[in-house]
């Protein structure tokens, strides 16, 4: 003891503090640093998991499958598959198919538990939800599939945002579904490929104000209380057939669908409104589709491809106003109790040919074209009679205003709609009640456009003989007299009538000749001087020799007596009508009114 105090006495203060301090500072280094490096290790053993979102065993399991990237198949889960439509069936009751909406939103909303959600998302099948699903409002950014699940409160996805699909194929919603405003940057499924489409009850889809950046699939799907989907735009294509049932109407006013809208073989019990549609791509509405209760409206919709209706029922007369579709209006094969085209703008308007069917018109059906605009006008006409009592057409028409730049060719036709008898042309104009000349005179100019004159004037001949007919049939006698005497005198001067003034010129010329065979001194000048004499009588204005006209000037009754005179009195009368009559013939004043 003595030694080490004489040892510690020799050695300086400070370099013994010095040297403690060293020795103490490295070991407090050395165990920071196993400590962090048992840390580390621990860390890569037991990497950190968030807890289970789930609060019963079915959530726990459903979690503990889509953590790991796999389909939450409840069917497998509880060794039965079954159908969702089938909501008395008891194992629907089974606890290990109920997944609340409490953890739906959780999942899908809480950061937590959203940023823990692997690729490709949620996918559930065969789940009961019995809650109110509200995600209204919500930002979803993983992939959702509900498939195949049964809803029994509402779902809400009003004015949500979703970065990923959503797939509710298959599944049944007993209480409606409300996605007014909806946000999708991706696909819309209500039905899969090769699966079976949803079903809404109790309440409408409701997709009004909604936006779809992909497609929007809702085939073979039931929609017991209609859709409602004013406003929707759709970057990509709007599926709805495949014998899809809308109990309620299907509303689309002001919906804009980038790609193809597809209703075909669909049927709706009241009806579709679609009044200002917008469509870039084709409208299918063929293949058997129905649409009963209320009509088709399609009151200022656009359509940039073409319309097909063919093969298809309406219960009630469709309302395709003040549109526009570019491509075809295709009706071939299609029921119709009518049909309002007025004011429409068609690329062609095809009513059957010779690959397909004309339409079937109701007994009692008018087909609207009034102010209707067509580049190309095509139908089918079966049968080898001239005029056939059945054609492509209804038997009421309203043609004014009717405008179409062609006649369209089909050669497979034996007589397509350029290549018919006249009469054909006259029953097809008849069939509109309100006589007008337009409708005539579009198609005869259509005919001249054709290189097709003669048949050009026999439908302006048939207007002014309708004309004449509809002028007796109101009491309007003048009119129908005066008409008379155009058809009788010049044949309303279109054409080769304009040649009956000949037969009357020469047919009064003779008669002239006859009453100048009374005079002697007439008779001393000859039969060919008699000619003469009647004939310029009979000309207005114009004097083939003044001999003539001073063996007519007799005021003293030297070579004509009364009756003569009064006769040849007649004669010029008549020359000066006929004469006016050929003068607006050929101005064409007397071809149309």
């Amino acid at each position: 003891m003595d030694g080490l105090l004489q040892i510690l006495h020799h050695v300086p203060v400070h370099d013994l503090q010095e040297k403690v301090m060293s020795r103490c500072a490295l070991s407090i280094f050395v165990m920071f640093g196993m400590i962090g490096f048992a840390l580390a290790q621990a860390q890569q053993v037991q990497p950190q998991q968030p807890e289970n979102p789930g609060q019963n065993p079915a959530e726990i399991w459903v979690w503990d499958k889509v953590r790991s990237g796999q389909v939450a198949d409840l069917h497998g889960y509880c060794d039965a598959y079954l159908d969702p439509r089938a909501g008395d069936d008891p194992r629907w009751r089974d606890p290990c198919r109920a997944i609340s909406a409490a953890f739906l939103e959780r999942v899908l909303t809480q950061e937590h538990w959203r940023s823990a959600l692997p690729f490709p998302g949620l996918r559930i099948i065969g789940a009961r939800v019995s809650e109110l699903l509200d995600l209204t409002a919500a930002h979803i950014s993983a992939e959702v599939w509900l498939n195949h699940s049964r809803f029994e409160s509402e779902v809400r996805f009003a004015r949500a945002r979703l970065d990923g699909l959503l797939s509710l194929s298959g599944s049944i919603f007993e209480k409606g579904v409300a996605a007014d405003g909806l946000q999708a940057s991706s696909n819309l499924f209500l039905r899969e490929v090769l699966r079976e489409g949803a079903t809404v009850r109790g309440g409408p889809l409701r997709l009004v104000g909604a936006k779809i950046e992909g497609d929007l699939s809702m085939s073979g799907s039931t929609f017991e209380n209609g859709i409602a989907a004013d406003g929707l735009k759709v970057s990509g294509n709007l599926f709805l057939n495949e014998r899809a049932l809308v109990g309620g109407p299907l509303l689309l006013r002001g919906a804009r669908i980038e790609g193809d809208l597809s209703v075909s073989g669909s049927s709706f019990k009241d009806g579709i409104v679609a009044d200002g549609l917008r469509a870039s791509g084709n409208l299918f509405l063929n293949e058997g589709a129905a649409v009963r209760g209320e009509p088709l409206r399609l009151v200022g919709a656009k359509i940039e491809g073409p319309l097909f209706m063919s093969g298809s029922t309406f219960e009630q007369t469709p309302a395709i106003i003040f549109a526009r579709i570019e491509g075809t209006l295709d009706l071939s094969g299609a029921k119709l109790p009518g049909l309002d085209l007025t004011s429409t703008s068609i690329g062609e308007l095809r009513l059957g040919n010779s690959q397909s069917a004309p339409p079937n018109w109701a007994a009692n059906a008018s087909l609207i074209l009034r102010g209707t605009r067509t580049k190309i006008l095509l139908d089918q006409l079966d049968g080898s009679e001239p005029c056939p009592n059945r054609d492509a057409w209804p038997n009421r028409l309203d043609l004014q205003g009717f405008i179409y730049e062609q006649l369209g060719a089909d050669p497979g036709a034996g007589r397509d709609i350029r290549q018919r008898e006249t009469c054909w042309y006259e029953s097809w104009l008849g069939r509109d009640p309100h006589f007008a000349h337009q409708p005539y005179r579009q198609l005869a100019g259509v005919m001249r456009a054709m290189g097709d004159p003669e048949r050009a004037e026999a439908v302006l001949y048939a207007a002014r003989e309708r004309e004449r007919t509809e002028a007796w049939k109101r009491d309007d006698y003048l009119e129908a007299a005066w008409l008379w005497l155009l058809k009788v005198l010049i044949g309303y001067g279109i054409g080769s009538g304009l040649f009956r003034v000949f037969y009357w010129v020469v047919g009064f010329t003779l008669i002239g000749m006859l009453v100048l065979s009374f005079s002697r001194e007439a008779r001393d000048n000859g039969v060919a001087w008699m000619f003469g004499a009647s004939l310029d009588h009979l000309l207005p204005i114009v004097s083939l020799n003044k001999e003539f006209d001073d063996f007519f000037n007799d005021p003293y009754r030297e070579r004509l007596n009364g009756w003569q005179l009064a006769y040849f009195a007649v004669h010029a009368l008549f020359g000066f009508l006929l004469g006016s009559f050929v003068v607006a013939a050929l101005a064409g004043l007397t071809q149309t009114a």
